[in-house]
């Protein structure tokens, strides 16, 4: 027989199962209306998405209340008026979204539906027993305890997801690093240093060099393991001003540009490879917006499929150098040997020739640094990090040094130095028809060096934005995809901009001294948390006598440039770092914007479905 507390729980279910209905009823209701609306007027477009997601969002939270109630009272037919008439009432207002984290909430359906399929049976247990039998009640409610409820799920904070594990950190550290640079730049390195040992040398010690920046970065990445690199770093160990200065020439210019010149010279080779389709500058510029947006597509997408995708070009250009370097040793077992017995004869006695064929050899090396930028979204980054880091450089050092010991050997001094294009060449030798793998290489190579910018660069700006140095709207992620779809957009929209300028090759060129002079400052705050820090758990800890060898290096390269060639532009490039300063006192210093944003960041988030994303010290 039914008892009077089954029997009043059974009501107060079927009233909440009216409730929701009718809800969803009135739901669909409205924005079949608006929609109609919509479609005879056209400026009431905006009006109908917007308030489409705000009756979504306000008929799951009341829902969620009700589930959430521990009343088990009948719900009133005056309580269902009440709540639509609101519902009704509140469609075109103003009212900011909040801190709504499941703005369609299909991907927790069965979840959500097992756990108050779940609530329901156990508070029905917990009715049918006496009172007074504390222990049975304690062990149900216990039992209780054990599972995800249906408000800690909708209440689930929304965060990047850990996708990248050891193979995608190594992907992201070597498709970083290798880009068009090996396949190009050997030629310079050799004519600046004038003689073969000379040449191995510089690219040895710029291998090494780029090696002890990334233990430095080893020991920060697991120190502070946030997303951001150099931005964190910065903040931690030399102040929020300093960290401004980086993530703002990074976000406006550093990234940006790297990444159009990679695009572009993506589009070039495939204009070059196709040439029946023509070489003109508007096909160029086309290839590469196209390019750039399905980069942008498949990062906003997921984030599993950019490490995917990562991983595939990183792949095809090992494969590539590898068949490079096969190639050297067969020739070299054919006594072909003439190149690599110069060693050190026709030395360059220029100092500045060196200083360029170290510029030359470091642009190679470019991207060491990459994978500190994603530290949060890395599975077990204090063990990780460490290993990806230090894996990818030293594959990198091996690869690079026998590759050149490839090119030597098959074309010579000579033929090296009169090559426009030192892989080209080499397959044209080697490989005969089959030497239109090259092109083929290179075009894997950018593209990939592309995606790890983009990958690695937005959240310099996401890490930024969460510290409210930039409009926190930027920091949110999608509360579908678990992607940073703002700063993505944003860096992808920089991105085009600069494609549309005709000598941004240049322009990097004036910015690389401010690369390798934020790369000095990151290093150098790591000695200074030596002392700020000093009790703090570092699970690695590299000798102090490599950073300071990095910082003197360093140094050299970012003043010996201006030293040798002291052009304006220098000076027009460090302006624009400290231009930084007209927007970081009144905005990140004296946060004078009073709410200036709040119209954007609510269109964004019903445009986007994105939501805030905060930190949690203790999640990694």
């Amino acid at each position: 027989m039914e008892t009077k507390d089954e029997n009043k729980y059974r009501n107060y279910t079927k009233c909440r199962n009216q409730v929701k209905n009718e809800l969803r009823k009135a739901r669909e209701i409205m924005e079949r209306d608006i929609s109609s609306d919509a479609k005879q007027n056209p400026k009431l477009f905006w009006k109908y998405v917007i308030s489409k997601r705000k009756v979504k969002v306000r008929v799951s939270d009341f829902i969620s209340k009700t589930d959430n109630s521990q009343s088990i009272t009948a719900i009133t037919d005056q309580d269902k008026a009440d709540v639509l008439a609101g519902l009704f009432s509140s469609v075109f207002t103003e009212e900011p979204v909040g801190e709504v984290p499941i703005l369609e909430p299909r991907r927790l359906n069965k979840e959500f539906q097992d756990s108050v399929i779940e609530e329901e049976r156990v508070k029905k247990e917990l009715l049918k027993l006496d009172p007074n039998d504390n222990e049975e009640v304690g062990r149900r409610r216990r039992h209780l305890g054990e599972k995800k409820t249906s408000s800690e799920i909708r209440r689930e904070k929304v965060k990047m997801k850990k996708n990248i594990g050891l193979i995608g950190g190594i992907s992201f550290v070597i498709g970083s690093i290798i880009g068009s640079g090996i396949f190009i730049t050997p030629k310079d390195v050799l004519v600046e240093t004038g003689s073969v040992g000379l040449c191995l040398l510089v690219w040895t010690f710029a291998g090494i060099l780029s090696l002890l920046g990334s233990l430095c970065y080893c020991e920060l990445g697991c120190l502070i393991p946030k997303s951001g690199s150099e931005y964190q770093y910065l903040m931690a160990g030399l102040g929020k001003f300093v960290a401004f200065l980086f993530a703002w020439t990074q976000t406006f210019v550093l990234t940006p540009s790297a990444v159009s010149i990679c695009i572009l010279t993506f589009a070039e080779y495939m204009v070059v490879l196709f040439d029946h389709c023509g070489t003109s500058k508007t096909l160029v510029k086309l290839i590469a917006v196209i390019t750039m947006i399905f980069l942008a597509i498949v990062n906003c997408w997921d984030t599993k499929q950019a490490v995917y995708l990562q991983v595939f070009l990183s792949a095809v250009k090992l494969i590539a150098l590898s068949v490079i370097i096969i190639g050297g040793f067969v020739w070299h077992g054919r006594g072909m040997t003439g190149a690599m017995q110069e060693g050190f004869s026709g030395t360059t006695n220029s100092v500045s020739s060196v200083a360029l064929a170290f510029y030359n050899a470091f642009w190679a090396y470019e991207g060491w640094n990459r994978l500190n930028c994603v530290t949060e979204e890395l599975k077990h980054p204090h063990k990780n990090l460490p290993r990806a880091n230090i894996f990818g450089v030293t594959l990198t050092i091996v690869v690079y040094l026998l590759a050149n010991v490839s090119y030597l050997t098959v074309l010579g001094t000579d033929g090296l130095q009169q090559s426009r294009a030192v892989a080209f060449t080499w397959g044209e030798i080697v490989l005969g028809p089959a030497g239109i793998l090259m092109p083929v290489a290179v075009l894997f190579s950018t593209i990939g060096a592309a995606n790890a910018t983009l990958f690695g660069g937005s959240r310099i700006l996401y890490a930024a934005a969460r510290e409210k140095q930039f409009p926190e709207v930027l920091s949110y992620v999608s509360c579908k995809r678990y992607t940073p779809i703002p700063s993505i957009m944003l860096t992808t929209i920089l991105a085009l901009l600069f494609m549309t300028f005709g000598e941004i090759r240049s322009l990097i060129n004036f910015f690389s001294f401010a690369a390798w002079l934020f790369y000095t400052l990151t290093v150098l705050a790591l000695v200074v948390l030596r002392f700020t820090m000093k009790n703090s758990h570092r699970p690695i800890k590299i000798f102090i006598l490599f950073p300071l060898i990095f910082i003197v290096c360093s140094m050299y390269l970012v003043v010996a440039p201006i030293i040798q060639n002291p052009t304006v532009e220098f000076l027009y490039a460090f302006l624009f770092m400290l231009g930084g300063l007209i927007l970081y006192i009144p905005f990140a210093h004296c946060r004078t914007d009073r709410g200036c944003f709040e119209s954007v960041t609510r269109l964004v988030q019903y445009l986007m479905e994105v939501v805030p994303s905060p930190y949690e010290p203790g999640e990694l």
